[in-house]
């Protein structure tokens, strides 16, 4: 009992509450000093409260930081787990700069995030401003420490709706089937417009004077030859072989006509 480098921690509990119910706590007392933990070197035993007698003098969290990622429309819970051999008192405080404790039952009752009993914060229906770090602040008798979680929000995932599918998949279905009626029309009417624009031609051709000049006519004279026979140098020998005939016609027309005057 006697100059022992005593360690002033949660393990001296129990001598702590039998030195208070025996009579001779005093000789004790002046002798018994605390070596550890720092904050308690040199006091007497007795001189330390038997609550600040921790093995952890301050909230330890098991996780001090963690990242949740989640999507639109989930329940998320926040853990706030920590190591404390006294009472300990958490709050949270969200991105948006509020305070949620769970005494204070003005702040959470008509706000959407609760902290539970355990400490935990439960955030219903994810939004996507609920996007941020959330530091939950545990504090004991020996000090205070914070834990951070980091939220974020999956935005790659859409969340959607099974009416939302049944509608795709509906829309999908019923595409080929609108494209197949719709290239049938227009196959149609791009028929129609081609047989109407074929009518108007032959019109408008049948309608066109035909030219009845005298070079037409002597372009459309047959000279005796065969169709087929179309070189210039066969055109020209039927075109002077026509000539002369004409031109000997007219001299026997006109001897006929001396021999009646005669």
């Amino acid at each position: 009992m006697f100059s022992n480098p005593w360690s002033c921690d949660c393990r001296l509990r129990e001598l702590t509450a039998w030195l208070d119910e025996n009579s001779y706590r005093i000789d004790f007392g002046s002798t018994m000093v605390c070596q550890s933990p720092d904050n308690h070197r040199s006091r007497s035993i007795l001189d330390v409260p038997s609550a600040n007698l921790t093995c952890y003098p301050i909230p330890v969290f098991y996780t001090t930081s963690k990242t949740i990622v989640t999507e639109i429309g989930n329940n998320v819970i926040l853990d706030c787990e920590v190591e404390s051999e006294l009472e300990v008192d958490k709050y949270w405080i969200i991105p948006n700069g509020t305070v949620i404790h769970q005494s204070t039952e003005d702040v959470c009752s008509d706000y959407r995030i609760v902290q539970q009993g355990n400490g935990s914060l439960l955030i219903p229906f994810v939004e996507v401003d609920d996007e941020g770090s959330y530091s939950c602040v545990a504090s004991n008798l020996e000090g205070t420490t914070s834990g951070v979680r980091v939220l974020k929000i999956n935005l790659t995932s859409s969340h959607v709706t099974t009416d939302t599918m049944s509608t795709v998949s509906e829309m999908i279905s019923t595409a080929p089937k609108s494209a197949g009626i719709l290239a049938y029309f227009l196959g149609i009417i791009t028929a129609s417009l081609c047989v109407i624009a074929f009518l108007t031609f032959r019109y408008y051709h049948r309608a066109k004077p035909k030219r009845s000049d005298d070079n037409d006519n002597y372009a459309n004279y047959n000279f005796g030859c065969d169709s087929s026979d179309t070189s210039s140098n066969q055109v020209g020998y039927h075109v002077e072989r026509s000539e002369a005939r004409i031109q000997s016609a007219r001299r026997e027309h006109r001897n006929d006509h001396y021999r009646v005057a005669s």
